[in-house]
């Protein structure tokens, strides 16, 4: 499911998705996801995005918004306010501090 999850996180993933990509039910993925990771399935991906947008915004002079679009958000505004929860930060703070 990882593995999937890590291919396609710039497309929009559903937990449909995720569980067909290895043959079993979204209930099972969704049980497998809070077992191993203590997220869901739905959780992960955003987390991931967020690591990926993150490490983009040090080494990139790509503008915020096309990093926000490379790595999967479809809105800038949603973008900016789940990387600020996850890291405590703005997009724009965090590209003034590193």
């Amino acid at each position: 499911m990882l593995s999937y999850i890590h291919s396609h996180y710039k497309d929009k993933i559903t937990v449909a998705q995720i569980a067909d990509a290895i043959g079993i039910s979204e209930r099972e993925a969704m049980r497998s996801f809070r077992k191993s990771l203590n997220q869901t399935p739905i959780e992960y991906p955003i987390s991931y995005r967020l690591n990926e947008a993150k490490k983009m915004l040090q080494s990139s002079e790509l503008p915020i918004t096309e990093i926000c679009y490379q790595c999967g958000f479809s809105d800038s505004s949603y973008f900016g306010k789940v990387f600020r929860k996850a890291y405590g930060l703005t997009p724009r703070e965090f590209c003034a501090r590193h």
